[in-house]
């Protein structure tokens, strides 16, 4: 597509779109266009959150809906959801739906977009495709992770968790303590380490995960913060979301660098493996492509024979260029 005359043409195909506030209203919009979709508790947190909720229509039916929110006090909107009826699904309905949800976010502030989907088993991505044809956005980074699950019945045949789940973390010289009894000094002391290291590759902070936005489903039981016995120094943490009554997401495994030795975190894992062993049947876990190092870990831990590949998820940052939106707003 000409780039130059992209907003006379996407608007040729009779579809408009419009931003919608009212609770009442969105919740009607999405029962009726999909009935089995549940809108997220965090999509009405106003004193936290801007929501961006965008329907799209064509000749007065609504054929489309997507949302996404900013976080107060940030510049970047959160994609969450985009849909379009499949009768109306085109490549011109999906890039509409994208450029008046990001017009509408750069008019509250964003500069900037992330987000996440799910790609094709054969690893096609249009999505990719249409972000990089919208002549205002810049892909600043694209990653992948790949979702696995282990039957937690299987937990035995691992070599390294035989050999570690014997050892205490005690003996090593740490305690294991439940995110949720971690008094304000413990946490402080993990959010002046995010400050030195939210641009390591592999680190994203804990936080992120135990935000109203991404995740409802903690579970407190195999959620903990390693420290050091003595000083009560944050080591690292493992995050797990509750799927089912049977399965279970480790969210987040990080031991910071300095603290990467002997068999901590080894010794770490199996302990809260114990715990999913005893309570849930299937473990489920991501790998960010760029990630070596934890694919590394991952390929010593496990063996192919028992994990088994569910899904691939494509991660998007994307820069936006306000201008060039403000020049053609009145074609959108």
């Amino acid at each position: 597509m000409d780039k130059f005359h992209f907003f006379e043409t996407i608007t040729q195909y009779g579809l408009s779109t419009e931003l919608v506030e009212s609770r009442g209203e969105i919740e009607m919009i999405a029962h009726k266009l999909i009935p089995e979709h549940t809108l997220p508790p965090f999509l009405f947190i106003d004193e936290k959150y801007k929501k961006i909720v965008v329907v799209l229509k064509k000749h007065e039916c609504y054929v489309g809906f997507s949302y996404g929110i900013i976080e107060h006090g940030t510049d970047v909107i959160i994609l969450h959801f985009i849909f379009v009826k499949k009768e109306y699904r085109s490549t011109e309905a999906v890039i509409m739906s994208l450029i008046s949800i990001f017009k509408f976010a750069m008019e509250r502030g964003a500069t900037s977009a992330h987000w996440r989907y799910i790609i094709d088993e054969n690893g096609i991505n249009p999505r990719l495709k249409l972000i990089s044809e919208l002549p205002f956005c810049q892909i600043v980074s694209n990653d992948f992770a790949r979702l696995y699950c282990v039957k937690t019945e299987d937990f035995n045949l691992i070599r390294i968790y035989n050999l570690c789940k014997s050892k205490s973390l005690e003996e090593l010289g740490y305690i294991a303590l439940h995110w949720s009894d971690c008094d304000e000094q413990i946490l402080s002391k993990i959010k002046k380490r995010h400050e030195h290291r939210f641009k390591d590759i592999g680190y994203l902070s804990p936080f992120v995960y135990l935000s109203d936005y991404s995740n409802t489903t903690v579970d407190n039981r195999v959620t903990f913060v390693l420290l050091r016995e003595d000083t009560h120094s944050p080591v690292g943490w493992i995050i797990s979301s509750r799927y089912s009554r049977r399965k279970i997401r480790i969210l987040s495994f990080f031991i910071y660098e300095d603290e990467r030795v002997d068999l901590v975190a080894l010794v770490f894992l199996a302990f809260v493996m114990k715990i999913i062993e005893s309570s849930y049947k299937f473990l489920h876990f991501e790998i960010i492509d760029s990630n070596l190092k934890m694919k590394r870990f991952v390929e010593n831990v496990f063996s192919n024979s028992i994990i088994k590949h569910l899904q691939t998820e494509c991660r998007l940052n994307i820069a936006f260029c306000k201008e060039f939106v403000l020049q053609n707003i009145t074609k959108i």
